[in-house]
């Protein structure tokens, strides 16, 4: 008998075996009903070949947490004399560095260095400038050289690099009228870029690069999303195109394409994507980059519901020709600047809205840190319980430690209530700091009660005065 014929007895027999096992007269199994999810496909054929297509379930709370999880937001801020790293969701803040004046910064990119442009000490000289790489881990630094400016030349632009083996940082400086710190507005001219590295160690190097200074906006006309399935295309509206021999077309956007849209980026889940907006030119300053956000809604409908980031909520610098909004490394949120103080925007929010206060003015563009770390250590029971706190849901961590406490570890138990209070206490001293009551930032409505003015400067923390000293811990779970 042949290979095959083996093959099509053993799958006869496969199926009376098959047959057999079933009781005569049983029932199929089920259909699943409108409320339930068809595990066997959400899209089905009838008898005569055609798709039935089903809406999607709505979203669990589960779903929700993972759609942030298992990433923080980190942001770099300074006041012109020190600089400090922000956790976006729980609010707590570590100073890495305290002395001379700050002039840029910006991260490697594994988010391990902070690359620092500041004022160079005992120089005698008022136009030199020092180049750091500061650990952010603790706050160590090392000096990776010195530059002299020319006669009215500024910090344009800071750019890192670098791995574990290798620093390396690209500084750009020119000469322009009005500077980020003051308008906002410059137009830069005679920009120089110098690169500084320092391999294993060995002695820093310095070198000028003749390459102009070119940065990318991260948006395209067509893009792919993550997930490979859909290929959307801006034009007059977005139209998805479906792939893997798929025909289908549709069109995403109920409201209308903004005029002025010049390209589209993905959100990290697939589901929503961001359309850049060029804004009308202000004085001095290159037009200025909004933008719109569409999110595939939970509910019925084919079409994305929209949400226009509000006009004075600043994405981009507005200084730099061509640079875009950057992504937070999950890739669902943005960081940007409202009314002088530093904002996540979240189009998918957690609990606080879609604009969320994280920290006071700075003097210079809020970095975010591109260094992905986890949400939770735990495990077993209490880990759900941690990430809604490193979320900053205190609430909602709180409910969960007083329900699945009993079941966990004593020692994770003890870890956790210790670690809400702390966090408590971080946002109680936020608050005031930005001008709002407490439970503004918690994940329950406020009763209605007056909140507290507004406060110019944040009060003086111990954790803040002489200089800045090495961070024993990572800054995201430093309190201040």
């Amino acid at each position: 008998m042949s290979s095959l014929s083996s093959h099509r007895v053993a799958a006869i027999l496969l199926g009376c075996s098959i047959t057999l096992a079933i009781p005569v007269g049983a029932e199929p199994p089920p259909e699943p009903d409108g409320g339930e999810v068809d595990w066997r496909g959400l899209e089905r054929m009838d008898e005569t070949g055609k798709t039935i297509r089903k809406d999607k379930p709505e979203a669990s709370p589960v779903e929700r947490l993972v759609q942030n999880a298992p990433y923080r937001v980190q942001v770099a801020t300074s006041d012109a004399t020190s600089i400090r790293i922000t956790d976006a969701y729980t609010l707590e803040r570590s100073r890495i560095y305290a002395g001379d004046n700050v002039h840029g910064y910006a991260f490697s990119g594994d988010g391990a260095w902070l690359y620092a442009v500041v004022a160079a000490k005992a120089t005698g000289k008022a136009h030199v400038v020092e180049v750091l790489a500061i650990e952010v881990q603790t706050a160590q630094q090392r000096r990776l050289g010195r530059i002299t400016l020319a006669s009215g030349e500024s910090l344009v632009h800071v750019e890192g690099g670098g791995d574990e083996s290798e620093l390396r940082v690209i500084v750009s400086f020119g000469v322009g009228k009005g500077s980020e710190a003051s308008t906002g507005c410059a137009r830069w001219s005679k920009v120089r870029r110098l690169r500084l590295r320092q391999k294993n160690g060995a002695e820093p190097r310095q070198e000028t690069l003749e390459q102009p200074l070119q940065l990318r906006d991260g948006l395209r006309r067509k893009s792919v999303s993550p997930n490979t399935r859909i290929r959307l295309e801006l034009g007059s509206g977005l139209i998805a195109h479906g792939r893997f021999g798929s025909t289908e077309q549709l069109r995403l956007d109920r409201d209308p394409v903004p005029k002025h849209a010049v390209g589209l980026a993905w959100m990290r889940d697939s589901k929503g994507v961001f359309v850049g907006v060029r804004r009308s030119a202000q004085g001095a300053c290159d037009e200025r980059l909004g933008g719109r956000f569409y999110r595939q809604p939970e509910g019925r409908g084919r079409g994305w519901d929209a949400w226009d980031v509000p006009s004075d909520v600043r994405l981009v610098r507005g200084d730099l020709q061509g640079a875009g909004p950057d992504w937070a490394p999950d890739g669902m949120r943005m960081v940007g600047v409202q009314d002088g103080k530093i904002v996540l925007v979240e189009p998918a929010p957690r609990f606080r809205g879609k604009v969320a206060v994280i920290a006071g003015s700075s003097a210079h563009w809020p970095q975010i840190r591109p260094g992905v770390r986890s949400l939770a250590v735990g495990a077993g029971a209490l880990r759900h319980t941690e990430i809604l706190l490193e979320q900053g849901d205190l609430e909602g961590a709180a409910e969960r430690l007083e329900r699945d406490g009993p079941s966990g570890p004593a020692a994770e138990r003890k870890r956790l209530a210790a670690r809400l209070e702390k966090l408590r206490a971080v946002r109680a001293r936020r608050a005031p700091e930005f001008g709002v009551a407490d439970c503004a930032l918690s994940s329950r409505p406020c009763a209605a009660a007056p909140a507290p003015p507004s406060k110019d400067e944040a009060p003086a923390d111990k954790a803040e005065t002489g200089n800045a000293a090495p961070a024993a811990v990572d800054p995201a779970r430093a309190a201040e």
